[in-house]
């Protein structure tokens, strides 16, 4: 048998008709056990951004009812008492105060809108 170069058979594959070419490619299958199948392309994900599965809520403004307020972020963090439920709230003048941390994006998007209704500005990061 002459020795054949992979030139000379890429020559040869690309003057064959598509029925030649399925043929061959069923023939190779069958021979050596493989499939012709093309795999999925997977496509870059580095692009999307996915969103937190958790995220921290923070109370960035008062608002004008800041009872109210005081009164949701005690519901909200049971270990604080009325009291310091307000003295959380007050300190926001300064710097915006963490009212939950690590909680599900649901969650945190639930309070802010609890938030909000009274008239509170929240961020999620």
């Amino acid at each position: 048998m002459a020795n054949i170069t992979t030139e000379q058979i890429i020559e040869h594959v690309t003057k064959m008709t598509a029925l030649e070419l399925k043929e061959l490619v069923s023939l190779i299958e069958t021979k050596f056990g493989v499939t012709a199948q093309a795999q999925a392309v997977v496509a870059p994900t580095a692009t999307v951004e996915a969103k937190p599965t958790t995220v921290s809520l923070y109370l960035t403004e008062l608002g004008p009812n800041k009872i109210g307020i005081y009164k949701l972020i005690k519901e909200v963090k049971k270990e604080l008492s009325l009291i310091d439920s307000k003295k959380l709230a007050d300190q926001v003048t300064t710097a915006k105060q963490v009212i939950l941390e690590n909680v599900d994006l649901d969650t945190a998007e639930a309070l802010a809108t609890k938030f909000k209704e009274i008239g509170a500005v929240t961020e999620t990061k």
